[in-house]
């Protein structure tokens, strides 16, 4: 088969559901000193863009991350995530599901050789002027233009033009990092996709694409295999549900397709060196010490 771009095989994506319609969009949110927030954006790529304040931020990827005013982060689609306000805080969320227009794929195409080598870090960047101007007058029109798609579209291809436009493109691979691709179809099916099945053979099928096809494309994508990258990620996931959740682990070991206890507290040992329970011990008390600075 011709490995070319415009031969290969692309994925398609489960139908959406109702509960998220919108494309793209923006939204505000406020939190008091000590309040919580759960992310309601799972199902998109987003910013968080804190203009007021300070958050400490846990999700799959990071956990106790300290957030300043002035900062935005970035969390790619499949994401969970919660915060809690150590100060009180206003930000605002630019969320999207995919690229859609020819600008925006090519300059993601075009940082690959920029990204960094190191884990994901969720990498700041800052608010400059311009986009906090930008940020206020959006939200100023924000009641009245809330109920059209169009206006949360042409917000948020008004962010990512920003961010191509005032940043260097070394701080923009590391603050997109985890969707910088040369194939963006191809990573963001894998990114919104990984968790809507228990294995690779599931993930192949969906993406109608031939095994070897799949598989060839993925570890040129990825650098690694399939499966040891779902289970990456699974661990991931399991370390944000034991750290930030009250979750019996029976229930957490079925949402990850862990059969018996012995194979989940295996899993548990090979990836982090403790026990399910032994792990979420050692989490919440380093939950406790981050929230203590």
């Amino acid at each position: 088969m011709d490995h070319s771009h415009h031969n290969r095989e692309t994925p398609s994506n489960p139908p959406e559901t109702g509960d998220d319609r919108l494309a793209a969009g923006l939204r505000n949110h406020r939190l008091k000193q000590k309040e919580k927030y759960h992310s309601e954006y799972g199902r998109y790529n987003y910013a968080l863009c804190l203009m007021k304040g300070r958050l400490v931020v846990y999700s799959n990827e990071a956990l106790g991350r300290t957030v300043n005013a002035g900062e935005m982060i970035f969390f790619p689609v499949s994401s969970i995530m919660s915060c809690e306000a150590l100060l009180p805080s206003n930000f605002t969320v630019i969320f999207f599901k995919r690229f859609t227009n020819f600008c925006e794929r090519n300059y993601v195409k075009e940082l690959c050789p920029l990204r960094s080598q190191n884990p994901y870090p969720l990498s700041p960047l800052e608010l400059n002027n311009t986009m906090r101007d930008f940020i206020s007058d959006a939200l100023l029109y924000h009641k009245k233009l809330d109920k059209y798609e169009e206006y949360h579209s042409l917000k948020c291809e008004e962010f990512l033009y920003l961010l191509r436009t005032l940043y260097d493109r070394e701080d923009v691979a590391a603050f997109m990092h985890p969707i910088v691709s040369r194939s963006v179809d191809f990573r963001l099916f894998v990114m919104g996709n990984y968790l809507k099945v228990k294995n690779v053979r599931e993930l192949v099928k969906i993406s109608n694409m031939k095994r070897k096809t799949f598989d060839r494309e993925f570890t040129e994508e990825f650098g690694e295999t399939p499966y040891k990258w779902l289970l990456r990620q699974k661990s991931k996931h399991v370390r944000y549900d034991l750290s930030e959740t009250n979750d019996h682990m029976q229930d957490i070991m079925r949402r990850y397709g862990f059969s018996i206890p012995p194979h989940f507290t295996r899993f548990c040992k090979d990836y982090f060196g403790n026990t399910p329970l032994a792990l979420r011990r050692r989490l919440r008390l380093e939950r406790n010490i981050n929230l203590m600075w």
